[in-house]
Formats: structure tokens, C-alpha cells, sequence
């Protein structure tokens, strides 16, 4: 199935205006202990492996003094357009390329992409990195590795489908307000989805979750396995930032907007908020995570994509 993938400079809308994890690490270190993905353990993991690599000693000796945000064991940050033309590296200090943790060359298709990677170093401070304020690292890292086959991950995927938000449905008579919400704003993913991979979902407010068939299981996961690693690292992220695949397909797909997909992954809560007020230290840092979280894939597409 051809998978159309189009971005719209609105995708970009408001993303100057959020704190950026890769600039606000100050609040980022507040709901750090909440990154459990899995991309953000990956790239934790392998940034403790390359620091542990002899080739990377030079950069923990030549770090003299740094000017500006730049971490102290490396001066210089470059990016390196490779001899095809086509890809782009990083290099620290005009000699350490930078690799990703499975130690492959760390290589991307788009000069805009690996400045705004190659940024994202420039913040870290001291001699410590943070994986968890390098959200398009994590999410190019992810897709070349592969740490997943697209089979495991389109398998994986599918299997919260049922459960999926967009799809299970509050009947709660006293919560009406709550269903006629739901309704107005998901019920534009199921069609879109339904309309873009030929499935027949529809709302349920079963407690067991949404029925799937077989034939629409194999039509969400033939799609995931028609994108590319690219694509499917940023589906990934979507997935988990919204737990909602059917988002995540919207967004990757270029049709609703970051705003859009925060806006109906926070549905309930917003409910919530609204019937007994917000916690500070719990949902406004949950309001930052999660724009970070959904911003961050639609901006690397974005970049990706962009000539």
C-alpha cells in the first residue's frame, strides 16, 4: 500500500512556544523519572555505551573550557555532509563521528535534520548527557538501529488495538458531557483511519474494549510494515505519547495536527481537570511531557522530509 506521508508548516505551530526539552532541561528533570519508553531506554543504554568505548576517550580529554551551552568534553559540533551527497553525520570536535548506540555510522538523510541533532548536543551541559532531552536523536538513533524488526513492532502495535482511546468510549449516564466530547473529537480518526486503510472500526463502550477482526488487524499491521524505519520510529513515539494508535497514524500521516493529537489524547484527563481542579507537579508536568513527546515526532518528520 503506497503510505503518503505530508507535512504542512502547521505541524510546526507552536513548537517555538513549548518548553523545548532539548533547551528547558530544568523542567524536563521533573518528570525524567516518567521516561520509561522504550526509545528513551535504548538511547539511555546506548549513550552509556559509547561513553564506555575507547574511541570515545578523546572526547572526555579534550574538553579544556567550553563557551556557551556546549558540554565540557567536547568543543566543537559539526555536520558533515557524507560523499553520495545524500547523508549527513555529526562530528565532535572535527575528528569523532558520532555513532549510534548499536555502533553503527550515525547517518541521516536530510542536512536540516542533522543540525537540529546536531543542536540538541550543543545543549547538553557538563559532562553528562541526558537522553531524555534528545528527543530527535532518540527518534533517528531508533530508526537506524532497528533495535526492533517492523514485524515485532507492527505485531506489538496491534496488540492495543482494543483498548485503543480512540476507539473505547465512556456510556456513563452521568458523564454525558464526557461521551458527546469524545464523540465530536475521535470520531474524525476512526474515519480517516477507516478511510485510509479500508478498516471498519467503530466506537465501543465495551469494559472488555473494542472488538478488531482479523481482516482490520492485518490491515493496520500491512501498513506499519509498508513504512520505513523512519516513519516507523516516529509512529512508535506517537503511539506511546498518545496510546493511541490510530492517532499515531493520523499524525504520522501528516493529517491532524500536534495540537490536534494533544488535545484528544487529553480528553479524559481534561475532564478531570475540570470536575476537580489541576495538581500542580502532576498534570502540568504532564501537559509539558506530552507536547514534548508529540511535537518532537511530527518536527522530525517534518525535517526529514523537508529539501
Amino acid at each position: 500500500m503506497p503510505v503518503r506521508v505530508g507535512f504542512e508548516s502547521n505541524h510546526l505551530d507552536g513548537f517555538e512556544r513549548i518548553p523545548h526539552c532539548a533547551v528547558n532541561t530544568r523542567i524536563m528533570s521533573l518528570f525524567r523519572h516518567r521516561r520509561s519508553d522504550p526509545l528513551s531506554r535504548y538511547l539511555r543504554h546506548g549513550v552509556s555505551l559509547l561513553f564506555q568505548d575507547r574511541c570515545w576517550e578523546g572526547i572526555h580529554t579534550a574538553s579544556g573550557t567550553s563557551q556557551g551551552t556546549t558540554s565540557s568534553f567536547y568543543k566543537t559540533i559539526d555536520v558533515k555532509e557524507m560523499p553520495d551527497g545524500k547523508s549527513h553525520g555529526i562530528v565532535f570536535d572535527g575528528k569523532y563521528d558520532l555513532k549510534t548506540p548499536a555502533k553503527k555510522p550515525f547517518l541521516v538523510p536530510s542536512k536540516y535534520l542533522a543540525h537540529s541533532i546536531a543542536a540538541e548536543w550543543m545543549w547538553q551541559k557538563g559532562n553528562k548527557v541526558e537522553p531524555e532531552t534528545m528527543p530527535l536523536m532518540s527518534l533517528a538513533a531508533t530508526a537506524i538501529d532497528e533495535p526492533q524488526s517492523g514485524e515485532m513492532i507492527a505485531t506489538s502495535l496491534c496488540s492495543f488495538l482494543p483498548t485503543d482511546p480512540v476507539l473505547c468510549r465512556e456510556d456513563d449516564p452521568s458523564k454525558v458531557d464526557l461521551s458527546v466530547r469524545q464523540a465530536s473529537i475521535l470520531d474524525p480518526y476512526i474515519v480517516y483511519v477507516n478511510n485510509l486503510l479500508g478498516t471498519r472500526f467503530h466506537p465501543s463502550t465495551s469494559i472488555v474494549g473494542a472488538a478488531i477482526s482479523v481482516k482490520d488487524a492485518g490491515l493496520v499491521k500491512e501498513y506499519i510494515l509498508g513504512l520505513d524505519s523512519w516513519q516507523r520510529s516516529a509512529l512508535m513515539e506517537l503511539s506511546s505519547a498518545c496510546k493511541s494508535l490510530c492517532m499515531a497514524i493520523g499524525g504520522v500521516q501528516g493529517e491532524f495536527t500536534a495540537d490536534e493529537l494533544i488535545h484528544a489524547s487529553r480528553i479524559e484527563e481534561e475532564y478531570q481537570i475540570q470536575q476537580w481542579g489541576l495538581v500542580e507537579g502532576g498534570h502540568d508536568i504532564d501537559i509539558v511531557d506530552i507536547k514534548v513527546r508529540i511535537h518532537s515526532p511530527l518536527v522530525f518528520l517534518n525535517l526529514l522530509y523537508t529539501t
